[in-house]
């Protein structure tokens, strides 16, 4: 699982904004495997290890023409089918679990619906001063399923921005 060094260095990515060098100095002090940086086009993909073997998908947009700085935590990702949906349940409250842990109790819970699916995808977020940072259960790339992510972005970014339906 996440632990508390790297959500300390995940905070102090979101303070980075869109300062790649200081995002990178942060980076050189972790083990975390940097598999793609594309200067050109402002952004890094980034897979954390954990000490029992899972791995999680870290994405960091620093610099998009169309967006503010921001980042994706990839925690989990199960068939897009309804017997998982236990298990995807299941990732969600686990991760919502641990970050409460560290940011404490979010401040907006919620759940909404897919017109083209049957069972409800749960949201939390935490509005720090670091960000906003919203777990969402979601389909953000449908050709991987379903997945449980926090997504990072700056101070005052509206829900509906990360939350739609």
């Amino acid at each position: 699982m996440i632990t508390a060094n790297d959500i300390g260095i995940l905070l102090s990515i979101a303070r980075a904004g869109s300062d790649y060098e200081a995002i990178k100095r942060l980076l050189a002090e972790t083990q975390w495997e940097i598999e793609e940086d594309e200067v050109d086009l402002g952004f890094l993909r980034i897979f954390i290890h954990d000490t029992s073997g899972e791995c999680y998908r870290l994405i960091i947009g620093y610099r998009d023409p169309d967006h503010p700085p921001y980042f994706l935590l990839t925690f989990s990702v199960v068939p897009e089918l309804e017997k998982h949906v236990t298990a995807f349940n299941a990732s969600f409250w686990s991760a919502a679990e641990m970050l409460t842990r560290y940011f404490g109790a979010p401040t907006v819970s919620g759940d909404r619906h897919f017109s083209f699916r049957s069972w409800p995808y749960a949201y939390h977020r935490w509005s720090l001063p670091e960000g906003e940072f919203t777990l969402v259960q979601d389909e953000f790339d449908i050709q991987e399923g379903m997945d449980v992510t926090l997504w990072m972005h700056p101070v005052g970014t509206s829900l509906d921005e990360v939350v739609r339906e």
